[in-house]
């Protein structure tokens, strides 16, 4: 399903230090920050909204195949795999450089707003029209009429992502987590109006889906960005220093980005292209059972990374770093095994009996969506600490090894040899997130990952403390 990207969460206390803040974010953080809830309340509102989110996966996911079947829930991934991730990777690192000094520059943030957002809508025609004649080659086991679905959506999808994500992004910068994690629940639940629809109607055509969900989409887009506008403040005038300093962070952050893509995009590009719609439907369909993992663990890496970024110590960096990669390990593990128990019997229980040769393909996705929520919170973190090409090495090792196992296994293993390559490529850039974290921030994994050193006893409190405020 198209939608803007979610991250992570933990219930984690986070002392602020005024002294290492910037002079103009110093000036607006009294009035800023006002009336704003606390970290541990921002923290349990966007696990909330996690929940919220991975419910609403959920419902879609089932109904679209229990709708489609196997083949029109591959043509489905078909039509949204290209368009959704290249609306990532033609805006160069702009949305994450955005968060970062909306962060440190909250007076500023408007200005940063608008020279991203017009530096974008230059950048994703382009893209548009590089790969809008190559889709037929990309989509090799598809119909034209599927093809063509998939250029249409790849037309329309960007610039309207862009439009809505920037804007969006912002808003984790100046630390509006409130309304920022109201947004993002917006386009799930269009997309399970429009599959409602389609139930309704008994539409059962992909294409006409994601045709719908682009209508939907633009209609509510310009109210998402005007919302998100009024939050800024400064001027909105574009500036040449802003464009240097988004680019000088945001093409790092691209570099890394693009094997990253490839990384979390290389199994199903893979079956994509060597196996039919059936058995991408199945695949998408087990890639979708293990999405939940990074359920908790998410909202930690938004919140303490802009937190890092704004206004924390050298020395409170190391320490909330610390705490965030334990809490986010433990956060992971849990949901893991949990999920890896219920996988043969839930799996064909939620799907329907189709899907029951995606149970095992499902079972080492979910120790793949492990290791790789623990590697999108260690980037996140990293990312607070102002250095975004830090991922590089690490996902450009998973590439080279997924890449390889998927074109060695997959055409004689299936669906299983697609999820195992996944599986390995991700836990090999684990290791070298590890390696370069230890280096960086002191981590000592084996103390990180040591269940005594967690303090459990103010999980609950906190959780209590951030519902009674949420409530009121």
């Amino acid at each position: 399903m198209p939608a803007l990207n979610p991250l992570h969460s933990r219930f984690v206390t986070v002392r602020l230090s005024k002294t290492a803040q910037p002079e103009d974010a110093r000036s607006h953080s009294k009035e800023g920050d006002a009336g704003k809830p606390g970290v541990g309340t921002s923290v349990f509102e966007t696990a909330l909204t996690n929940g919220l989110l991975a419910v609403v996966g959920l419902v879609t996911g089932i109904i679209a195949a229990r709708w489609l079947g196997p083949v029109g829930r591959g043509e489905l991934a078909a039509i949204q795999l290209w368009p959704s991730a290249l609306a990532g990777l033609g805006t160069i690192g702009l949305p994450d450089a955005l968060a970062y000094f909306s962060a440190k520059h909250r007076v500023r943030s408007r200005g940063y707003l608008s020279t991203a957002t017009l530096t974008a809508l230059v950048l994703v025609p382009v893209a548009a029209v590089v790969w809008y004649p190559l889709m037929p080659l990309l989509l090799p086991t598809q119909s034209d009429h599927v093809v063509r679905g998939a250029q249409r959506y790849l037309l329309v999808f960007l610039p309207l992502h862009v439009l809505v994500a920037m804007p969006h992004q912002v808003l984790r910068g100046i630390q509006e987590f409130r309304l920022w994690n109201a947004l993002r629940a917006v386009p799930p639940l269009l997309w399970l109006g429009v599959l409602a629809v389609a139930l309704a109607l008994g539409r059962d055509d992909p294409v006409w889906l994601t045709t719908a969900y682009l209508i939907l989409f633009a209609a509510f887009g310009p109210a998402m960005a005007w919302m998100c506008w009024t939050r800024t403040t400064g001027s909105a005038a574009p500036t040449t220093v802003a464009l240097g300093s988004l680019l000088r962070y945001g093409f790092p952050s691209a570099l890394s980005a693009l094997p990253q893509f490839f990384n979390l995009r290389l199994d199903q590009i893979a079956v994509t292209a060597l196996l039919p719609a059936r058995q991408l439907g199945i695949y998408v369909t087990a890639l979708a059972w293990s999405g939940c993992i990074p359920l908790f663990s998410n909202a930690l890496a938004v919140i303490v990374s802009t937190r890092i970024a704004a206004d924390a110590s050298a020395r409170d960096q190391k320490r909330h770093f610390y705490r965030g990669a334990q809490g986010a390990a433990w956060l992971i593990a849990v949901p893991v095994v949990l999920l890896l128990i219920v996988t043969p019997i839930g799996m064909t229980s939620v799907f329907g009996s189709d899907f029951e040769q995606g149970v095992l393909p499902a079972m080492v996705l979910v120790v793949a969506s492990g290791a790789n929520a623990f590697n999108v919170v260690l980037e996140e973190l990293l990312r607070g600490y102002g250095r975004p090409g830090a991922t590089v090495w690490a996902e450009s090792t998973a590439v080279a090894v997924g890449l390889f196992l998927l074109l060695s296994l997959v055409p004689s293993t299936g669906l299983l040899g697609a999820s195992a390559a996944s599986m390995i490529g991700y836990l090999a850039a684990t290791s070298v997130l590890l390696s370069y974290c230890r280096r960086l921030a002191d981590l000592n994994v084996v103390s990180a990952l040591d269940p005594r050193g967690i303090r459990w006893s103010e999980v609950p409190l906190n959780a209590y403390r951030a519902l009674r405020i949420r409530l009121g």
